[in-house]
């Protein structure tokens, strides 16, 4: 049972709250306001405990986690806080409001060893679980482009000095509140975004209210695909993720409703059970826990959509695209299990990379087949679109690929083995990736370097 303190006490803390009720996994056993007094008879229902001080909660042993429900721009301080206290972390989304202190966030629960979890609660929708299953089964063939739109009257009831209802905490209109979850679910489904333009005006709200409420934008991905998102704050509900392939498309509107339809036939509908999304959130955050694995969403993933709602105001005020930059992740890695990656080799170039450098570890250099649609960012996170295996198995690692590290100061580390049918250029020992040709004999290996003082071991990716 993983005990949680709650940090925000608003509307959706108390859903929170409420969402956990008689799980045997996830328990809240304290809340946090500023005011606990206002919080009596939400104390007497649960049996909770409020109280004012965030930092007497992350002293106090009975807490294993904390859940943060606080408004956007304060959620890095906090996730830091509770980092250095050694506590896991859920954050509600937003993860943060820029790029720079999302990763700020990432290297301070990885360096402290916690997990962290981010509320993108529409991840554990029966209709989009689905969805995502059957992409990865390869059923609509190679992601082509996706359409997201997330709407709703939300902005109609927004109230003057909330915190809610202004630029600085609420960029991008809707986005905050409701169009995260849609981007968010194109990264899962297309990759990383690289580039975004949007347009984002102020059509229907009230003067008093310092926000857009009419938000869309034309994504590119790391893929190869590409997108379109929309989000209002003054119209209907409205919740739909539209993925194109090659051969069909998959379209949820709802947490329950999927249809699908392939090249020929008619479309099929399919009905699903509905689930409590917010339960099934934190339940997967207590066994990430339990496994001791960094989080619930892929640390490059996290940071690409916070990247994304970063750029979208700039984008909109200067007319044009704007390029998101990779996750500059520069925390030392903790040993942890390799994982075991096999591919079907479907060209014949191999590309070896070496992992970014850390000022405590250095990591060996790994494969990708880049015939298969795959490459190593310069983080070393393996992407691959083309392949719905390659995805799950990068998310089951972690988002890690590596094949085995040594300390830093003992040189430039492995070399490339040859093998019969295997030409390797020349060159040795740099950082920059190697191109090799496989022949007709066996897959390429990374074999340990001659010299005695560096120190790694033999490892054999299978690419065949």
């Amino acid at each position: 049972m993983l005990r949680a303190a709650i940090y925000g006490m608003g509307r959706w803390g108390s859903r929170l709250v409420e969402s956990v009720q008689g799980s045997e996994k996830f328990k809240f056993v304290k809340g946090i306001s500023r005011e606990p007094e206002k919080h009596k008879e939400f104390s007497q229902k649960t049996g909770i405990k409020v109280v004012s001080s965030y930092g007497r909660v992350l002293k106090d042993p009975e807490i294993d986690a904390v859940v943060l429900a606080t408004p956007h721009s304060l959620h890095m301080k906090h996730v830091i806080q509770a980092a250095k206290a050694g506590k896991h972390v859920f954050v509600e989304k937003p993860m943060t409001l820029t790029r720079k202190t999302a990763e700020k966030a990432v290297e301070a629960c990885r360096a402290a060893g916690i997990t962290l979890g981010v509320g993108f609660n529409r991840r554990y929708a029966p209709s989009f679980v689905e969805m995502m299953s059957r992409i990865r089964a390869g059923a609509i063939g190679d992601v082509l482009h996706v359409e997201a739109a997330h709407s709703g009257a939300t902005g109609y009831g927004l109230k003057a000095g909330n915190w809610r209802s202004t630029r600085a905490e609420a960029p991008g209109g809707g986005m905050t509140a409701r169009g995260i979850h849609t981007l968010d679910a194109m990264i899962q489904v297309a990759g990383l975004v690289t580039s975004v333009y949007a347009f984002s005006d102020k059509r229907k709200l009230p003067g008093d209210i310092d926000m857009d409420d009419t938000t869309s934008m034309l994504l590119r991905f790391a893929s190869g695909a590409t997108g379109s998102l929309s989000t209002l704050f003054v119209t209907g509900e409205l919740y739909r993720v539209h993925v194109f392939g090659s051969k069909g498309w998959l379209e949820i509107r709802g947490d329950t409703e999927l249809v699908a339809r392939g090249l020929e036939g008619q479309p099929e509908r399919v009905a699903l059970q509905a689930a409590d999304k917010e339960r099934a959130g934190f339940e997967a955050f207590a066994d990430a826990v339990a496994q001791k694995q960094p989080g619930t969403v892929p640390y490059e993933e996290a940071i690409n959509g916070v990247a994304v709602l970063e750029a979208i105001p700039i984008s909109a005020a200067k007319g044009k695209a704007i390029k998101i930059q990779s996750p500059n992740l520069s925390f030392p890695l903790r040993r942890r299990p390799i994982p075991t990656l096999t591919l079907p080799l479907k060209g014949r170039e191999v590309v070896a990379c070496r992992r970014a450098e850390t000022p405590a570890i250095r990591t060996a250099a790994v494969f990708a087949p880049t015939g298969a649609g795959g490459c190593l960012s310069p983080h070393g996170y393996f992407r691959n679109s083309q392949d719905p295996r390659a995805q799950l198995v990068d998310r089951r690692a972690g988002g890690v690929l590596y094949a085995d590290r040594y300390p830093a100061g003992r040189g430039r580390g492995l070399r490339l083995e040859q093998r019969p049918g295997l030409h390797r250029r020349e060159g040795q020992g740099t950082d920059r990736p190697r191109s090799l040709h496989r022949g007709p004999a066996g897959p390429p290996v990374l074999a340990p370097s001659p010299h005695p003082d560096r120190r790694s071991r033999a490892v054999q990716r299978g690419l065949g």
